[in-house]
C-alpha cells in the first residue's frame, strides 16, 4: 500500500474490487483465487462518503421494526451535499396512509451526525447531514411473459456467457404454461461447482401464479440448460429488495467468464466483482478515466454512460433512464469495464493488473424499472456474494 498513498494525512486507500489471480484456470472451471485491488481518494472525500453511510445505517436501525416496506439510501442532493433518503414503498394495491408517513417522519431527525471510520483511530464526525422521507409507488417485478425471441444475445453458444439471453420455462403445478424472457448475469463459483446467476423474480415472480422449472440459455428454447438452485426475494417489490437466484448447470452445459456480444461473439473477460467501497464512490463522484459503468439485457442490449443515483444496504439505483430498459432485461449484469491503462493505475498483484484487453468486474444484478420513477435498480454483487456464499 505504500506505493499507493503519498500522504496518509490527506489520502485514504479504497478497495476497488476482488480480482482473480488464476483467471485462466477459473475459465477452465477452477475455484477462483482472488485478491483485493486498491485505489485512493482524498481524506475529505472519504469523510464525506463514509459519514453519510454511517448515518444511513443508524436510520435503518431506527426503522428496522416497522411493518412498511422501507429503504434507506445515501444520495447526493442538488446542493452537492450527501443526503439520507428514506423511501416508503406502496406496491400499487396498498397505499401507505398519510398518517403513517407522518409517524415515520416524526421517528427520525431532519438532520443527523455521521461518523466516518467509526470505532477506529480515523474516526471523524460530520454534522447536519439532511434526511428526507418520500413515499414511492411500485409495480411487481416479473419476467417478460411474451413468447417471442430476445432481441439481443440469443445465440447457439458453445459456452454460455455472462449477459446472455435466456428463455424461462413457466409451470403451474406440473403443466407448462409458456415461456418468459430474461437475462443471465454472470458465472459464479459455489461449493466446488460453477453456476450461473440471474434475478430472483425470473424464478419466483410476484404477481403471477407460475414457477420457473428450468431455463434455456441458447436455442432451442424448449431444452433445459440451467435449473433453479437458490432464490431469494426479500420484502415487497422495491429497488432495495434483495433479488437474486443461483442456477445449476445441466450436465452438458458449459459457461464462460466473458460478456455476450452480438452475432455470437464475446468480449471483456469477467475477472471478479466490485467492492462496496467502489459503489459508494461511484455514487459520490462517478467513474474514473478508463472506467465505464455498463448494463446489458436481452431486450435493449448494452447501455453505458450512466452512474449511481443512490445506494443502500442491498442495492443501488442508477441514473440509467427507465426508458432504456424493458422487461426481459431482468437478471442482466451491471459491470465496471476497465481499460488496460486504468488497470495499470490500480494497486495489487502484478499478475492481475496487466491485462492486454479491457476487463470487467461485476457490480450487480439488474432488477428492473418497476418503481414509478425515473431510474432503474440493481442488487449489489458484493451482497449476493455475502448472502449466497458465492464468488464471481
Amino acid at each position: 500500500m505504500a506505493e499507493l498513498i503519498d500522504n496518509p494525512k490527506r489520502e485514504v486507500p479504497r478497495v476497488h474490487g476482488y480480482t482473480h489471480t488464476n483467471h485462466e484456470a477459473v475459465k477452465d472451471g477452477a475455484s477462483p483465487n482472488r485478491e483485493p485491488i486498491y485505489y485512493k481518494i482524498s481524506r475529505s472525500r472519504w469523510r464525506r462518503v463514509e459519514s453519510a453511510h454511517d448515518a444511513r445505517k443508524r436510520i435503518e436501525q431506527k426503522l428496522q421494526n416497522r411493518p412498511e416496506t422501507i429503504a434507506v439510501w445515501v444520495t447526493t442532493n442538488s446542493n452537492d451535499e450527501k443526503q439520507i433518503s428514506v423511501n416508503i414503498y406502496d406496491n400499487g394495491e396498498v397505499t401507505t396512509p398519510n398518517r403513517t408517513v407522518q409517524q415515520i417522519e416524526d421517528a427520525i431527525p431532519s438532520t443527523i451526525t455521521g461518523v466516518a471510520g467509526r470505532g477506529t483511530m480515523m474516526e471523524d464526525s460530520v454534522r447536519d447531514i439532511p434526511v428526507s422521507v418520500e413515499r414511492i409507488s411500485t409495480k411487481s417485478a416479473t419476467p417478460r411473459l411474451q413468447d417471442d425471441e430476445p432481441n439481443y444475445y440469443w445465440s447457439d453458444w458453445d459456452e454460455i456467457p455472462a449477459g446472455s439471453a435466456c428463455k424461462v420455462a413457466l409451470y403451474d403445478d406440473s403443466v407448462r404454461i409458456g415461456f418468459g424472457t430474461g437475462t443471465l448475469c454472470t458465472p459464479i463459483y459455489h461449493n466446488g461447482t460453477t453456476k450461473m446467476l440471474t434475478a430472483g423474480h425470473n424464478i419466483t415472480a410476484p404477481g403471477i401464479s407460475a414457477q420457473t422449472e428450468w431455463l434455456a440459455g441458447k436455442p432451442p428454447k424448449d431444452e433445459s440448460d440451467l435449473v433453479p438452485d437458490e432464490t431469494r426475494l426479500t420484502g415487497s417489490p422495491g429497488p432495495d429488495t434483495f433479488d437474486a437466484a443461483t442456477l445449476g448447470l445441466e450436465s452438458d452445459t458449459q459457461v464462460t467468464y466473458e460478456l455476450a456480444r452480438g452475432n455470437g461473439m464475446t468480449a471483456n473477460d469477467i475477472v471478479g466483482s466490485i467492492s462496496e467501497d467502489k459503489l459508494k464512490d461511484i455514487e459520490d463522484d462517478g467513474t474514473m478515466d478508463g472506467e465505464s459503468f455498463q448494463r446489458q439485457g436481452s431486450r435493449t442490449g448494452t447501455s453505458s454512460g450512466f452512474g449511481i443515483d443512490k445506494i443502500g444496504s442491498d442495492g443501488f439505483v442508477t441514473t440509467l433512464d427507465q426508458d432504456e430498459t424493458d422487461q426481459g432485461d431482468s437478471g442482466g449484469p451491471y459491470h465496471l469495464a476497465i481499460s488496460p491503462m486504468r488497470a495499470s493505475h490500480l494497486v495489487g498483484s502484478d499478475m492481475i493488473l496487466s491485462p492486454a484487453e479491457p476487463t470487467s468486474h461485476i457490480a450487480g444484478v439488474h432488477q428492473g424499472n418497476f418503481v414509478d420513477g425515473k431510474y432503474t435498480a440493481a442488487t449489489s454483487m458484493y451482497r449476493i456474494e455475502e448472502e449466497f456464499g458465492v464468488t464471481v
